[in-house]
This record gives structure tokens, C-alpha cells and sequence, in this order.
């Protein structure tokens, strides 16, 4: 029996959006990153996830800010079948210019 065989005997159109959860943990993560987003819009400031940014740095709060919306949209993002290839690749790639530009510099001076 196929997918959409099984969504039709059970009632669920072919068309919907339905929120796809492969595991408990997938769904821990998608929970933790809305969290953090959303503890990172209510302090201003950066979540321990993205920690090691200079106080000094021009636009540090705007930074902080832009860390947490990435964080709550991904999160959210990962919940659904259609948005959770650009959640992931979201998150990804801000991981890894996060890690190239702040963490990474911090080691090699």
C-alpha cells in the first residue's frame, strides 16, 4: 500500500499540509530551536547556541535579533513537510557562518 493510499483510507487528503514528525527527536529539536528563538526575541540578546560575538561588533543587537528569528522560523520550519528541506538548510548554513566567523576566529588568535 502506498502513501497516499493510506492517507485516503484514513481521511487525509494527498494535498494537505500535515506536520511531518519522524521521531521524538525531531520533534525535541524543532521544539528547543522555537524556544530558543523565542527566548532570544524576549531578552535581546544572543542564546547560548550562538554565543561569541564581540560587545564591540557595530549592530550586535540586530545580530542577536536576526539569530533568533533564524532560530524560531527554523524550528518552526521543521515541523512541516514542505518547509523542513529549508529549515534544515537555513540553520545549516547559519551554524556553519556562524562557526567560521565567530567561533572559529576565536581559536586561531
Amino acid at each position: 500500500m502506498t502513501m497516499q493510499q493510506a492517507d485516503r483510507m484514513n481521511g487525509v487528503g494527498t494535498r494537505t499540509r500535515a506536520v511531518r514528525i519522524a521521531s521524538w527527536g525531531h520533534a525535541f529539536f524543532a521544539a528547543t530551536m522555537i524556544a530558543l528563538g523565542v527566548l532570544g526575541l524576549m531578552q535581546g540578546d544572543f542564546t547560548p547556541t550562538w554565543t561569541g560575538v564581540p560587545r564591540s561588533l557595530p549592530g550586535r543587537q540586530v545580530l542577536a535579533y536576526l539569530c533568533a528569528l533564524i532560530s524560531l522560523v527554523s524550528g518552526v520550519g521543521l515541523l512541516f513537510r514542505r518547509a523542513a528541506v529549508v529549515a534544515a538548510r537555513l540553520l545549516l548554513s547559519s551554524f556553519v557562518v556562524w562557526m567560521v566567523l565567530f567561533r572559529g576566529a576565536s581559536h586561531l588568535s
